[in-house]
């Protein structure tokens, strides 16, 4: 199956499942005390369509200590905004926003992480195909996030601010961090599993895929503000 309908499965899952994929009372390590989870209406920044709204799963949190902490940010709860997004070229991907307080009606959202859901070489992510009983996927990030203008921040200035503020990633445990593969370092930001030839996501892997996500992205708003100040 191609990674645009797998894609379509998870949009699918997230917008029409958002209170009882999140509501489950499993707990989190790095995003805790989940609450106000409802679905949102808004633009994206990224499509240049202000006038066009998406929906975005939306839930209110407060993230572990050690993913601010190095960045000197004020604990405080936060909302993710989190939707299964198209660029104009197809290409699907899971954006991921972190703010402090509800973006207006027209105000558009701009995301602080992307996971593009393909295997070309230009985007930042990396999927590779798990093995066993039944279909999955692991996903990674380069570690070069967007800059807020259309480029591409440097994966090596980007990566330090990681290695401070996540844990080690650990690929058994679903741990999203930084990991060593050959001779590179990448993000890994979490597995998926599908069962009937991957028609039907396993809704445990997709929440946690959520909050990695959403951990992860936590700690690229502030990495991508260190850079930006830096240069």
């Amino acid at each position: 199956m191609r990674l645009r309908d797998i894609a379509d499965r998870l949009e699918s899952l997230i917008e029409g499942t958002a209170e009882p994929l999140l509501n489950d009372g499993v707990l989190h390590a790095l995003i805790q005390e989940i609450r106000d989870v409802h679905m949102l209406y808004r633009p994206i920044q990224a499509t240049g369509r202000k006038e066009q709204s998406y929906a975005w799963l939306t839930f209110s949190f407060e993230p572990f200590i050690g993913l601010i902490e190095p960045f000197n940010v004020h604990p405080g709860r936060m909302w993710s905004l989190v939707r299964m997004h198209r660029l104009p070229s197809g290409l699907p991907e899971l954006a991921v926003s972190i703010v402090r307080d509800i973006p207006g009606t027209s105000t558009p959202v701009e995301p602080d992480l992307y996971v593009a859901f393909s295997q070309s070489p230009r985007v930042e992510s990396v999927i590779q195909k798990v093995s066993g009983d039944a279909d999955g996927l692991r996903l990674f990030h380069r570690g070069g996030l967007t800059d807020g203008d259309g480029g591409t921040l440097d994966r090596e200035l980007c990566l330090p601010g990681f290695e401070v503020a996540l844990p080690f990633g650990d690929v058994e445990d679903n741990i999203p961090g930084l990991i060593t593969e050959g001779d590179k370092q990448m993000l890994y930001v979490g597995d998926l599993l599908f069962y009937n030839n991957y028609r039907t996501p396993d809704r445990v892997k997709v929440r946690n895929f959520v909050l990695n996500a959403t951990a992860v992205a936590v700690v690229s708003r502030y990495v991508r503000d260190m850079v930006r100040k830096a240069g």
